[in-house]
């Protein structure tokens, strides 16, 4: 049986099981997040398997912690050793395993890996920089511990890499010309160790790209793209994202087949799309702007019926409103929610 025959079956499983009934949404806070501090609170940015979420908020002074919740709602809280300017966890694997990075006192970065009984060992690419804004950032983590990530150099360029679980890192190889490169997190590292982002040109144009795990290097960009960026991959090599068209002055949703195909997409109303994140069913989440500027959130099927949704308490006014950022394989939902105050908080959307 294939990948794609497994994936199937898994689904026709869940949703025997029962997972295909009305969604129930969770708003949460994590301890010692500032909720009275406009722009800043709760910030999930992922979820794994078994409903446990990463993240990080924001204290009442500033400074970002790191969080993990599990399936029942309770919340650790965490620092990496030497954070003195925050850390910010970005993708949790299924064993629990989460990465990130954190700014030290100098305002450099490191990469951090969490184990799941809470042991962080930093992670440091040997040709990043060691200035202020310079360093090394991890941003996913897949099943077999491979993690990928993004680091820059004394010049503050940007380049990706892929580090094994033994520790040997490998910089990811690109065109001729790239001004920089960006590997996106939490979902652009897949099991078999393929990377998506997005790339700058020689004029600075950003081009989507897959990174395949024989080392291949392809660039990709959806029909009629004035700029293109990739966001999230699937087992299958699906890539998702977005991009954006001068003649409709607005970013649209894509989906990249692995046969290089592409289908563009927006929620009815958008007239900003935002996709985050898509599993390994092809179920796509992200969110969207009306005409009034409110967010909202939104899951794509994979037949390509997209349904939105609103967490409570989410605002009504221009700039707030609903974020989803990240999906697991049963269909739970992560993200935060800007109420009308624009204070942030978490939410989880449960299948």
């Amino acid at each position: 049986m294939n990948r794609q025959h497994i994936l199937k079956a898994v689904a026709v499983a869940l949703l025997f099981c029962g997972w295909a009934k009305a969604a129930n949404i969770i708003t949460f806070d994590a301890p010692g997040a500032c909720t009275s501090c406009a722009g800043t609170g709760t910030l999930p940015t992922d979820i794994n398997l078994l409903g446990t979420i990463t993240g990080y908020y924001f204290d009442a002074s500033g400074v970002g912690h790191g969080f993990v919740r599990n399936l029942w709602g309770t919340i650790t809280t965490f620092d990496a050793p030497g954070a003195l300017s925050g850390t910010f966890p970005i993708s949790i694997n299924q064993a629990g395993v989460i990465v990130g990075y954190y700014s030290d006192a100098n305002q450099v970065f490191h990469g951090f890996l969490r184990a799941p009984e809470g042991a962080i060992t930093p992670i440091n690419t040997p040709s990043a920089g060691d200035g202020a804004g310079q360093g090394t950032v991890v941003l996913d983590v897949n099943q077999l511990g491979e993690t990928a990530g993004s680091f820059i150099d004394g010049s503050y360029v940007y380049h990706a890499f892929l580090r094994s679980p033994n520790g040997v890192i490998t910089t990811v190889q690109v065109p001729p010309g790239t001004q920089s490169i960006f590997v996106t997190g939490p979902d652009g590292l897949n099991m078999e160790g393929a990377i998506t982002g997005y790339y700058a040109d020689a004029s600075f144009i950003f081009h989507g790209f897959l990174r395949n795990p024989s080392g291949d290097f392809i660039s990709f960009d959806p029909p009629d793209a004035s700029f293109t960026l990739g966001i999230s991959l699937n087992l299958l090599g699906t890539c998702a994202g977005f991009f954006y068209q001068d003649a409709s002055g607005g970013f649209h949703g894509y989906v990249r087949a692995p046969d290089g195909s592409f289908k563009t997409f927006d929620p009815t109303g958008s007239s900003d799309t935002h996709p985050n994140s898509i599993n390994d069913l092809g179920e796509i989440v992200g969110s969207y702007a009306d005409s009034s500027f409110v967010f909202h959130g939104f899951v794509r099927r994979p037949a390509g019926v997209i349904t939105s949704f609103d967490a409570p308490g989410a605002g009504t006014q221009p700039g707030a409103g609903t974020t989803s950022v990240a999906n697991n394989l049963l269909g739970a939902i992560t993200g935060e929610i800007e109420d009308d105050n624009s204070y942030v908080h978490g939410f989880v959307r449960l299948p």
